[in-house]
């Protein structure tokens, strides 16, 4: 029995679904179907792909060597198809950023690609910086952009844009009658931060922790738009990237410290020696273009 692109397929969507129930529905078959497909697949290569962990399927070892080699096969069957297509783009595109670029970078990017290539499907998932690096390690999206430079293994770098972290109040917090403002006057009130494996707070944290100062968080929230509503409504402090505050400049005030170096670089990461789709250079062409035209403008 030779292997088939529809067993390549179900591998991939249950890898990057983690059940075989939603990759079929992915796949559009039985979970009957899915589930015979992996068989047949595993008895072909003599090794288990997938180990369960409660209602999870995940990759064993030989699975994770297998996966990108299965990636790789579906992305260059798609390339040609694409030949005999007039050169028109087409399939589908996982993207995984973390919550500045997913949520104020990327959308209008994304909004023009589609526009201009109908017949291609983007899927974007939003997560913390770490959370996209393990999920580009394990080769379930094509794309992941993040905001630290974080330690992974077989994992390509390359900064695209420079941005700056800003510490924000409410438009009528008391500080904002502080004429010099100091780094003390702001640990008087209590600060809203971002989870562990946020690439903002591990900058907040590294700059913080250079001054030898530990700030009094109260809230720990995962998402930049709560955030925001929480600060507008509290005394709080928050610290979010410049682009999201460029949004919400009427309802928010910057805290300017020159002491803390809040500058960052914002990243596009990839696997090491994975094979790159031509949908996938193409959105990415996309993405350069857009930000370089941004700069320029400013």
């Amino acid at each position: 029995m030779k292997i088939s692109l529809k067993q390549l397929k179900i591998l991939v969507a249950i890898a990057r679904y983690q059940t075989v129930t939603a990759a079929a529905a992915h796949c559009f078959v039985t979970q009957a179907a899915a589930s015979m497909a992996l068989l047949q697949l595993e008895q072909h290569l003599q090794q288990k792909l997938f180990i369960r962990k409660g209602k999870k399927l995940l990759l064993s070892r030989f699975g994770q060597k297998v996966l990108p080699l299965a990636e790789e096969v579906l992305m260059r069957v798609s390339d040609l198809e694409q030949l005999s297509d007039q050169g028109e783009l087409n399939g589908t595109l996982h993207v995984g950023a973390s919550r500045t670029w997913g949520s104020y970078i990327l959308p209008p990017i994304i909004a023009s690609f589609s526009k201009k290539h109908p017949k291609v499907q983007i899927n974007l998932q939003c997560e913390n910086s770490k959370k996209i690096g393990e999920q580009v390690q394990q080769a379930t999206i094509d794309l992941g952009f993040i905001e630290t430079s974080c330690e992974l293994e077989a994992v390509n770098f390359e900064s695209l844009l420079t941005d700056r972290l800003q510490l924000f109040s409410r438009k009528k917090h008391p500080l904002i009658k502080v004429k010099k403002l100091k780094l003390k006057d702001l640990l008087v009130y209590p600060w809203i931060m971002r989870e562990t494996g946020s690439g903002t707070r591990n900058i907040v944290q590294l700059a913080l922790q250079k001054l030898d100062i530990t700030p009094p968080i109260k809230i720990i929230c995962n998402d930049v738009q709560a955030i925001l509503d929480i600060v507008k409504n509290t005394d709080s402090i928050g610290c979010v990237s410049e682009y999201v505050l460029n949004e919400y400049h009427r309802d928010m005030s910057v805290l300017p410290l020159n002491i803390l170096n809040l500058t960052r670089e914002l990243y596009v990461i990839t696997l090491q020696q994975a094979y790159q789709s031509q949908l996938a250079i193409a959105f990415l062409g996309a993405v350069k273009a857009t930000l370089m035209e941004k700069l320029a403008l400013n």
